[in-house]
């Protein structure tokens, strides 16, 4: 697979093992706000087969829905500062829940996550009952790929999206080829095998490239090969 992108995302790595030429994805990251008609019909899509998600949390600055060659991945966002920059934790599984709690010794969070229920917030009772908590969803969420999912993606011409719901769910954002590197995917697929499904996807299920039929942008052409806009090899 060859990659045409303004970003260098985690998975990149799986480049130095040899690329197929016929294989190629523009990752163009394009975001839509709620209010966009695609946004919205997507958003309905991936909570619709999600379930329920759970309410606001102490500490919790996001919930992120990530979909990644047709298998849906659930992530938390907790707020952390580290000397007063924002440096935050994403957690995608239950073991990685506890390690997170245990290591901060907070008492509070603990009772928070563990020991109360929030109403869910989300837009369809499709789930586990009228109360979640974190601890349910991360034991509950769905893994397995589904066809409707993997379709979503075709549709849109896109391997990856990721949807975001933040500050006390009053921004949801949606994201077409987003950096898997901004929210430490790494931490559920590894950066070779994320290379390889990607590779897979695209030229198995998506025909070769996605979206089909690029025209590589010049000056994408031109990042790829060390130049940009203003220095080129002839005049510096």
């Amino acid at each position: 697979m060859r990659i045409f992108s303004k970003f260098r995302d985690y998975y990149d790595i799986g480049l130095q093992y040899g690329i197929d030429p016929n294989c190629k994805y523009l990752r163009e990251t394009k975001s839509l706000e709620q209010d966009n008609k695609d946004a919205q019909n997507i958003s309905e899509k991936l909570l619709k087969h999600s379930g329920n998600l759970p309410g606001d949390y102490y500490k919790v600055g996001a919930y992120h829905l990530i979909l990644f060659c047709g298998q849906l991945f659930f992530c938390i966002e907790f707020i952390r500062f580290n000397n007063g920059e924002y440096d935050p934790v994403f957690v995608y599984s239950y073991d990685h829940l506890k390690k997170y709690v245990k290591s901060l010794k907070d008492k509070r969070m603990t009772i928070e996550l563990f020991g109360k229920k929030r109403k869910h917030r989300s837009r369809y009772n499709f789930g586990y009952g009228s109360d979640i908590t974190i601890e349910e969803i991360l034991k509950l969420f769905p893994k397995k790929r589904n066809e409707a999912l993997i379709q979503l993606l075709v549709d849109h011409k896109v391997p990856i999206i990721q949807y975001t719901i933040k500050e006390e769910w009053s921004k949801e954002l949606l994201i077409l080829n987003p950096s898997l590197r901004k929210v430490e995917f790494f931490k559920v697929i590894d950066p070779v095998t994320a290379f390889q499904e990607l590779s897979m996807f695209i030229s198995g299920i998506m025909g070769g490239s996605a979206p089909p039929m690029i025209e590589i942008p010049d000056e994408i052409r031109l990042e790829e090969h060390g130049f940009d806009k203003i220095t080129s090899f002839r005049k510096m």
